[in-house]
């Protein structure tokens, strides 16, 4: 996110402030931008009937980025269904959901 000449890692980390050397702070930058630019602007517009649909796409895409940073491959269909067996419980359980999933949305 751009804001004036500042380009920000998340809400609160700008990009140039950002030690890639230093894993707590890393961590603590990418929880910042999971949270801030994906989870609660979801959330937010999920409290609205009428932005269901946006908070949904929030949401994919948030499946989408934790997927891409946390499992190989190029294939995106794999590695969504993959990420989504491996870390939501309900996805594992139900034969079928995360390729419903991945084809649907």
């Amino acid at each position: 996110m751009r804001v004036e000449e500042a380009i920000y890692f998340s809400p609160k980390y700008k990009f140039e402030d950002i030690d890639w050397n230093d894993k707590d702070k890393l961590i603590e930058a990418f929880k910042d931008r999971v949270n801030g630019f994906y989870l609660k602007p979801a959330e937010v517009l999920n409290s609205s009937r009428e932005y269901g649909f946006a908070a949904g796409l929030l949401c994919a895409s948030t499946i989408d980025f934790l997927a891409r940073i946390s499992i190989d491959g190029k294939y995106s269909g794999k590695r969504i269904k993959k990420w989504l067996c491996d870390n939501i419980t309900e996805f594992k359980e139900t034969e079928g959901a995360s390729k419903k999933f991945y084809d649907d949305f």
